[in-house]
């Protein structure tokens, strides 16, 4: 586990504004709710899965006020969306820096991958987030998973040598993707988060083993 993997993922929880007149400006206030809420509604979910948290749950784990959270969201499922793309923009930026730091093709995708492993371990609440719950929602987050794997598979295809990708059928990349994403989500749903990091090996086998390149 990189020394610094604490320092990438996203807070599992926001802390609470002084009660009383802070004289804080209101969108600082209003900000710092949004992501007690979003943090408040990825520990809610980890806890009672999606179709069974509640406006409550949220609420009262971040401390504010039903009214205060349809003030920022119309419901449960725009929360959702919201939380999905705070993780789902940090990932992004943990697992592209990871790849960049290598030269070959192979090498980056597998330091991109790993790094996403580590990030699951480190945040299992949120990897069932994305990976598990996102999968139970509405059309708006399955719609927004769906942009999250399309962003991979395109940056896949992209590094894919050029040699390489002829060879590919038609939306290779999304569907080899959405297979790794399966198989975390696979081992989550058994209950096996502490058993993410032996998945690596595999996951780089799914993405990379299509891949003539690879081989050599």
């Amino acid at each position: 586990m990189p020394k610094d993997a604490a320092s990438r993922r996203p807070r599992a929880s926001a802390q609470r504004l002084p009660p009383g007149r802070h004289g804080l400006p209101p969108e600082l206030v209003k900000r710092n709710q949004r992501e007690r809420m979003l943090a408040a509604f990825a520990q809610a979910v980890a806890k009672h899965g999606y179709r069974e948290t509640t406006i409550t749950h949220i609420s009262e784990a971040a401390s504010v006020s039903r009214n205060t959270f349809y003030e920022q969201f119309a419901d449960k499922e725009e929360c959702f969306v919201a939380a999905y793309g705070e993780v789902a923009r940090h990932m992004e930026k943990v697992i592209c820096d990871a790849a960049k730091q290598h030269a070959e093709w192979t090498d980056s995708v597998a330091a991109g991958i790993s790094a996403a492993v580590d990030f699951f371990v480190e945040s299992p609440d949120l990897a069932r987030l994305c990976l598990v719950e996102s999968t139970a929602a509405g059309s708006k987050v399955i719609a927004r998973h769906g942009e999250t794997i399309d962003f991979y598979a395109k940056k896949l295809k992209e590094g894919r040598p050029e040699k390489d990708r002829g060879k590919q059928m038609p939306e290779a990349e999304r569907v080899l993707v959405s297979g790794a994403g399966t198989l975390i989500a696979r081992r989550l749903n058994e209950g096996r988060e502490d058993q993410l990091e032996t998945l690596l090996p595999d996951l780089v086998e799914i993405i990379l083993g299509p891949t003539e390149s690879a081989l050599n």
